[in-house]
């Protein structure tokens, strides 16, 4: 991993400035429909060369989803296991707070140690709610370990940066969200991250391409973004 990477995440109004300039352009992050003498595509246009790939973080880069269910799973057999509560009632525990983290991850009110803590003493049986800090840190080291990427994600992002500008543009809390490149080590690869509650746009809303663009002096028809939304991820 190359910690020396620098990675970056302009403001909402320096990025609005950036964007600006860029309305009514087509956004095409597929190459094509670039600049004459850049290349021709298949259907005689100009084409750009690719110089930056952009990702989506979750369920692309790490597996949100499947990581989230695995740590509250066990988080369900830690109950069991090191204080007695009866298997029905951790399992229900458990599904509770994974239902009532992707129902609302964050709270600008709170911390998220704050906000989580408050969400398993709601979750876990009455006899056992005195255990909701240790069970947030149970979960949350759980969390890191299954949401990590594999290795084979951090080579091929290492061998990417040697030839591409890299970025992430995410949808979601940004608390939450910088809590994941923080803690997986996602960010000394990338040149550029934007979360989209950081901002005044998100996904699909092309702004916040632009924005990304323009922060790394690109094109848009010089990307390329890679996800798992087609109707979030590529419009």
């Amino acid at each position: 991993m190359a910690s020396s990477h620098q990675f970056r995440q302009p403001n909402a109004a320096a990025a609005h400035d950036r964007v600006a300039e860029g309305q009514g352009k087509s956004l095409n992050l597929f190459g094509g429909g670039g600049e004459a003498g850049a290349g021709t595509g298949r259907n005689g246009t100009a084409e750009k060369h690719i110089t930056t790939i952009f990702f989506d973080l979750d369920n692309t880069l790490i597996p949100t989803r499947k990581g989230d269910a695995k740590a509250c799973s066990k988080v369900a057999e830690y109950l069991i296991a090191d204080h007695g509560v009866p298997r029905e009632l951790a399992t229900e525990a458990a599904t509770n707070f994974l239902t009532a983290l992707r129902r609302c991850p964050d709270n600008p009110n709170f911390s998220l140690i704050q906000w989580r803590t408050q969400m398993w003493t709601e979750c876990l049986p009455v006899a056992w709610r005195h255990l909701a800090p240790a069970v947030y840190s149970r979960w949350l080291e759980y969390r890191t370990r299954y949401m990590t990427p594999s290795e084979d994600i951090f080579a091929m992002l290492e061998t990417l940066r040697r030839r591409y500008q890299l970025g992430i543009i995410t949808n979601g809390p940004s608390a939450a969200q910088w809590e994941k490149v923080d803690r997986l080590g996602m960010g000394p690869f990338f040149d550029c991250i934007l979360v989209s509650s950081d901002l005044p746009w998100a996904k699909p809303d092309r702004n916040i391409f632009y924005a990304a663009c323009h922060y790394l002096g690109v094109q848009p028809e010089q990307c390329v973004m890679i996800g798992d939304k087609l109707e979030t991820d590529v419009q």
